[in-house]
């Protein structure tokens, strides 16, 4: 897909959801106080079960700030590298419902109209702030594009937003094509590598804002920004096929959106693995961290 037939079929499905276009490839929206405020209620517990399983004395929590003081204490054993929290057997029932008030906010939104299939069901992130580690050379820091991993795909859009924490000072910067652009910079790469075609990019002003969302088209990059003294953030970032894509290679990982739509209403995910199952061990099968999973139909 060339960049005039990206940059046609993005302006249709923004057109569709209403979002505000920033460039060729990247909008934005704003979101309701109802939905931000069930996730980042969703978001507490999803966290607060992480911890309770690893320290079952630990005192519950509501206030963000404790909490993520706590992970940052404990770090449950299901928070990956770079943040991601994957549910497990025991706490299925928090993710449901984080889940259910994320399809919530797509379906008033109309985001899940256009969307065909998810990469991978949605998952809660935490981006820890600033630290004394030397960057890895598949680092969010690092300038790129979703299509570079390796359960996405050249055909993808994702979704980010910010649900609490020190988003001023820790967000995702993203950047446009100049006037040329190659398909061949979608095929997999190292995120290292994209300081390499950074220079056929420029950077947009700052979008990443609490109660608004971003949809990108992969063929823009974004990098994670922390500044000095950054804390951390808990967010969002959510890869999806659009319709209209077609694929010349499926994934096993990719659900598609019919799935789980009714999640946390006619049905529920059950997680596998529980808490004794390492991160690690999982990664040892060669399969994306949430695809040992069933789904039952209430």
């Amino acid at each position: 897909m060339n960049y005039k037939q990206r940059k046609s079929k993005f302006s249709y499905f923004t057109k569709i959801i209403g979002a505000k276009k920033t460039s060729d490839l990247v909008a934005t929206g704003k979101m309701s106080n109802d939905s931000l405020e069930k996730i980042q209620l969703a978001s507490k517990l999803l966290l607060m079960s992480s911890l309770k399983e690893h320290k079952p004395n630990l005192k519950n929590q509501t206030n963000f700030n404790k909490i993520i003081g706590d992970v940052l204490e404990h770090r449950p054993s299901n928070i990956t590298h770079n943040g991601l929290v994957v549910p497990k057997k025991e706490n299925s029932l928090e993710y449901n419902l984080f889940l259910k008030f994320i399809l919530d906010f797509l379906k008033e939104s109309k985001i899940l109209g256009i969307v065909d299939r998810f990469i991978s069901p949605p998952q809660l992130r935490i981006k820890f702030g600033k630290t004394k580690k030397r960057k890895n050379f598949n680092a969010s820091e690092h300038p790129h594009s979703d299509a570079w991993t390796k359960y996405n795909t050249d055909k993808s859009y994702t979704l980010y937003f910010p649900i609490f924490g020190d988003y001023k000072n820790n967000y995702v910067r993203f950047f446009k094509p100049k006037k040329n652009f190659e398909n061949n910079w979608l095929s997999p790469k190292k995120f290292v590598d994209g300081k390499k075609i950074l220079k056929d990019y420029v950077p947009l002003p700052n979008l990443y804002l609490m109660g608004k969302y971003v949809i990108t088209d992969c063929a823009t990059l974004h990098e994670s920004v922390l500044d000095h003294g950054a804390k951390p953030r808990i967010s969002i970032d959510t890869a999806f096929i659009p319709k209209g894509n077609i694929l010349r290679k499926k994934y096993e990982s990719h659900i598609k959106k019919e799935t789980i739509s009714n999640i946390g209403r006619k049905s529920f995910f059950v997680f596998k693995n529980s808490f004794k199952v390492s991160l690690k061990n999982i990664k040892k099968r060669n399969k994306q961290s949430l695809q040992d999973r069933y789904i039952y139909q209430l």
